[in-house]
């Protein structure tokens, strides 16, 4: 059975946080800043803690490989206290995340926007059925190796095809696509554009089309006005996440395919 003082490291500045997350150099932002933030009627900012001040087990993952035509964005976020939590980890002192698919193997690189850290790479795969491990490498403990998930087959669009105008008043518009999705693979329908209320649906990936009738697209403008949409198929499965992140996580892989046409009022 492990003990309060098996859950502590001490840092080269002598101050010990807890494996539970709790750190030195920054307090916790727990509820006395949340409770701080609601006086003030305030949204809570964000804030970061560096990785070395942190055990793996009081980090949560959130790992994602997305897949186009041209390639796979993987991206990774850590936090410490959970998927809401505002306190993100700025890896140091020799951590990094590593990912592989296939021969292809890259350190992702550091995003930040002011306390928000992101980490991200680009693979040159992106073909389905292909296993993506994310690999959190440590010194001062076990890390974790092998988050890992499985691109979907991509659902390529057969229609509309790439520039077809739509008429939204008088036009149905028939989403198809191919049937090479797999069963357990959740699949999106997503239609954007700016002069338009955005769509988006769950799809029987087995089903094949989907239609939207005339007359259902709602306008943005009045008078209704034209502009380009783009129509979004989106493979999902996912993954499995390492036990080492003792916060929990999610791991997905995504497939998308678009087409960009022109929806008319």
């Amino acid at each position: 059975m492990s003990t309060a003082t098996d859950r502590i490291v001490t840092s080269s500045a002598g101050v010990a946080p807890a494996r539970s997350g709790v750190w030195a150099r920054r307090g916790p932002p727990g509820w006395v800043g949340l409770a701080m933030a609601l006086v003030l009627g305030l949204g809570a900012c964000a804030e970061s803690v560096e990785s070395e001040n942190v055990f793996t087990d009081g980090m949560y993952a959130d790992l994602e490989a997305r897949a186009t035509e041209t390639g796979t964005q993987v991206s990774a976020t850590l936090r410490v206290g959970g998927a809401t939590s505002n306190t993100y980890v700025m890896l140091g002192g020799g951590d990094r995340l590593r990912v592989s698919a296939g021969s292809e193997s890259v350190t992702l690189a550091t995003q930040s926007t002011g306390d928000v850290y992101r980490y991200v790479a680009t693979l040159d795969t992106n073909e389905g059925g292909t296993e993506v491990i994310f690999d959190f490498q440590r010194d001062l403990d076990d890390g974790a190796p092998d988050s890992h998930c499985t691109l979907p087959a991509a659902s390529d669009i057969t229609a509309p095809s790439d520039g077809q105008v739509i008429r939204r008043a008088d036009d149905d518009l028939v989403i198809t696509w191919d049937l090479s999705a797999g069963p357990d693979d959740r699949l999106r329908l997503d239609v954007l554009g700016p002069c338009f209320i955005d769509l988006s649906e769950t799809l029987d990936s087995a089903a094949g089309s989907y239609l939207i009738p005339a007359g259902t697209i709602e306008s943005r403008n009045d008078p209704p006005a034209a502009c380009s949409a783009t129509v979004r198929l989106t493979s999902e499965s996912s993954g499995s996440l390492d036990p080492g992140f003792g916060e929990g996580g999610r791991v997905l892989c995504r497939q998308e395919r678009e087409v960009s046409i022109r929806l008319d009022p």
